[in-house]
């Protein structure tokens, strides 16, 4: 009986680690996509306000 329960709770415990994980993975995915498209946004923002200033 209390095999089982250790079992259970050995199993649980590994399927939040899991979860967590991949929340985790998705944050930083959200994360990077948010700050790589600022990048870009900057970037791009720079490169028409230089064409504007010398045309």
């Amino acid at each position: 009986m209390v095999e089982k329960v250790k079992k259970w709770l050995l199993k649980l415990a590994d399927l939040k680690e899991q979860k967590g994980i991949k929340m985790l993975g998705n944050f930083l995915l959200i994360l990077t996509v948010i700050i790589m498209g600022s990048v870009i946004c900057v970037v791009c923002y720079f490169f028409i306000a230089d064409f504007l200033h010398n045309h």
